[in-house]
């Protein structure tokens, strides 16, 4: 096996870092941030760095085709997108135009940096320790830290909310805390909800590690556009594996009184789309993918670029511990994902991931999963409402 090691500003560019050198089927072996810079270690700045592997052995993954010894120019690697370095998506006979081209942006915007989060305050390390300025910054950074906030994230909110108070002993009390909940509302990007194109199907597909409760969210905004918006939905499920998959969107169906068809292969789902193509929306659901599985995560690819949908959410769970979240959208960027979708926010009462999530990628999150309720149990994503889940629980 081939070891290398890798540093970048964030966890994610050096994810890249590592796909770029080694490729998708590179292992991760070893995660830390370190500090760089200064004297002694001391007023350095921190850095993510990867240790990463290849097994090189004759025979290892033999679908991929022979990478080159010597690192591809800045030139090369913009003209050539990462995605054509692995290999051929499987079970389908001819990509979609625009699904292939809308392939090639996302993954030239990922090599580009845009993204990766646009937000330049949190990109620079502090001049100074926010701590240091006064005791209530110090049980501000508390706050966070026992929220699941990264430190660095925290160290630079802190900083931005210190510099609207220079005197601090003119302070109020709650003015730290709205301040904060207002900086973590404008960093925070979402999409708003899901929009119709008048006299096209358009497909929203939901795809997530199992267990994160794709098919039950799908279904509370199949049943709200169909039934509060009154409009022409359908639903699609690829997921034929999972026990009860089936069965339980066809209890939903009945219920709604709106078609659904489960789809086992890439032909049957283009004909599913295209029997369905006088609806305003068709939901697709897609089978769990565990984000360490590379032939799931290409299967995953092929089906959705026979469904060539408009939006694909990326559905996460609040419960994602932080060592696992970057891990996770990093493995599945394979496809072009454009929403977040975040569930179980009442399972969790530290919702600092939201903000790690943000800081790390650009990509803007669409609704909020905040209990089981069919239909109700869901919401549009704001920021206010993001800041409020992230400084505590609004249900108390």
């Amino acid at each position: 096996m081939r070891i290398l090691r890798f540093e970048a500003p964030t966890v994610h560019e050096a994810l890249q870092r590592v796909r770029l050198e080694l490729g998708p089927e590179a292992v991760v072996l070893y995660t830390k941030k370190v500090r760089r810079g200064g004297l002694f270690g001391l007023m350095g700045h921190w850095v993510a760095e990867i240790t990463a592997g290849l097994d090189d052995a004759p025979g290892s993954f033999q679908h991929s085709p022979p990478r080159r010894s010597e690192p591809e120019s800045a030139g090369e690697r913009g003209s050539q997108p990462e995605e054509s370095r692995e290999s051929a998506p499987v079970a389908v006979a001819e990509a979609s135009p625009v699904w292939s081209r809308r392939q090639a942006v996302f993954q030239s915007e990922l090599n580009d940096g845009k993204v990766l989060s646009g937000f330049s305050m949190l990109r620079q390390p502090p001049q100074k320790k926010a701590g240091d300025l006064h005791p209530e910054m110090e049980r501000l950074r508390k706050d966070l830290d026992s929220k699941g906030v990264d430190p660095e994230i925290a160290e630079r909110l802190l900083t931005a909310v210190g510099l609207e108070f220079p005197d601090k002993n003119s302070l109020k009390p709650g003015d730290l805390d709205a301040a904060m909940k207002t900086a973590i509302a404008s960093l925070l990007k979402v999409s708003g909800p899901i929009k119709t194109s008048p006299g096209t199907a358009k497909v929203i597909a939901f795809i997530g590690p199992t267990g994160v409760g794709k098919t039950t969210n799908l279904v509370k905004l199949a049943s709200q556009y169909a039934l509060i918006n009154r409009l022409k939905v359908a639903m699609l499920t690829a997921d034929t594996y999972r026990i009860g998959a089936v069965e339980q969107l066809k209890i939903y169906r009945d219920i709604i009184d709106i078609p659904f068809e489960p789809v086992a292969t890439a032909g049957e789902l283009r004909e599913a789309i295209r029997r369905h193509s006088d609806c305003d929306l068709i939901f697709f659901d897609t089978a769990g993918r565990s984000p360490q599985n590379k032939t799931q995560l290409q299967e995953l690819r092929a089906i959705l670029e026979a469904a060539a949908p408009a939006e694909v959410h990326l559905v996460i769970s609040a419960t994602t511990k932080h060592a696992d979240l970057l891990p996770i959208v990093g493995k599945f960027s394979l496809v072009p994902i454009n929403r977040f979708l975040l569930t179980k926010l009442d399972e969790t009462r530290t919702h600092g991931m939201v903000l790690n999530l943000a800081a790390n990628f650009s990509i803007p999150i669409s609704y909020l999963s905040v209990g089981q309720n069919v239909p109700n149990d869901i919401e549009e994503a704001t920021p206010g409402r993001l800041a409020e889940w992230v400084m505590g629980d609004p249900r108390g």
